[in-house]
């Protein structure tokens, strides 16, 4: 069984190869059409096709940063909440 998938994405006149595990195949597309949108969205001619995929590329690093932040945050909150949880149970048990 092969593990691995070949995709391609065509970004104006050229084509990006890639073997990625085949469990990601998925989520591979969704961030192609992700791409692809972006990429109508930049309206980078072709000679400026570089420029644009460094773009998207800032794009997604942003957005994952953003995530990333979002759920630690919410796990502190969580955290905390466990706390306040655990000492209000210990204060009932030993009441």
């Amino acid at each position: 069984m092969n593990d691995e998938q070949r995709v391609d994405i065509k970004l104006g006149e050229r084509t990006f190869s890639y073997s990625i595990p085949a469990d990601e195949f998925i989520p591979f597309g969704k961030a192609k059409k992700k791409i692809e949108k972006l990429l109508e969205e930049i309206n980078a001619p072709e000679e400026k096709l570089d420029h644009a995929l460094v773009q998207i590329a800032l794009r997604f690093a942003i957005e994952f940063e953003i995530k990333n932040e979002d759920l630690s945050s919410d796990s502190e909150t969580n955290e905390r909440a466990l706390d306040e949880l655990t000492n209000k149970i210990k204060l009932f048990i030993n009441q």
